[in-house]
């Protein structure tokens, strides 16, 4: 067991939830990989929000289509995927994150002329040590020929977004977002963790169309379901 645990610290082929080996370069097995909560259908064709009967967009989308064009989401933010993202962000844990990363790149597809990640405040960056948006653009990135632009920043310091309500994080991430440069008609695909009102991908969408963007698409490793 201790040998397991070293091994684990320093070597791919570890499966990064029952710790077994795996056999090959990656680090969750066959096994854990087939149970973790995939997103399937039904969900909304725009947003990815999980449907509990068959339709082709959620009442929100129907209601008023975002400005984005399409949100695609590997998986639902349930355990252990929610567990995961978690401790990348807040414990570092960078190969959980790259992990789930990988796995998505597998199963999105990425339309447009950049990856656009989502841009943590500077000092929230300072705090982590890392934007796990661009982390998981890079992959994507890698996996797809894409390249990564890191194009928008925060234009203050907010509130965390997990701690507000809808309406409270709409209020918070207003005009939260600029565009360094003209897009002049270009296609980009903005970048997240995790979607779960839509709130910031909406801001997001905003200043990059502002910007001169053609259009934008959303690409997260998972879609939280109804709050």
């Amino acid at each position: 067991m201790r040998l397991k645990r070293i091994a684990y610290r320093f070597l791919p082929g570890i499966c990064i939830l029952c710790q077994e080996l795996t056999n090959t370069d990656k680090d969750l097995c066959s096994s854990c990989e087939s149970e973790l909560p995939w997103l399937k259908q039904p969900y909304c064709e725009i947003c990815s929000l999980p449907l509990k009967t068959p339709s082709q967009q959620c009442r929100a989308c129907t209601a008023q289509r975002p400005a984005f064009d399409q949100c695609q989401c590997a998986f639902i933010y349930q355990y252990p995927v929610d567990q995961l993202l978690l401790r990348f962000k807040d414990n570092r844990k960078l190969v959980y994150g790259h992990t789930l990363a990988r796995l998505a790149a597998a199963r999105v597809k990425p339309r447009g002329d950049m990856l656009v990640p989502v841009p943590l405040h500077w000092r929230k960056k300072l705090v982590r040590g890392f934007n796990q948006a661009r982390e998981i653009a890079d992959i994507l990135s890698k996996h797809h020929a894409i390249p990564v632009a890191d194009l928008v920043s925060r234009t203050s310091y907010r509130a965390a977004q997990k701690q507000l309500s809808k309406h409270g994080r709409e209020a918070n991430l207003l005009n939260a977002f600029s565009c360094s440069r003209s897009l002049d008609g270009l296609c980009v695909t903005i970048v997240d963790d995790v979607v779960t009102t839509g709130t910031t991908v909406k801001e997001m969408t905003s200043a990059l169309l502002q910007a001169g963007a053609s259009s934008c698409d959303v690409i997260g490793i998972a879609r939280t379901p109804q709050l």
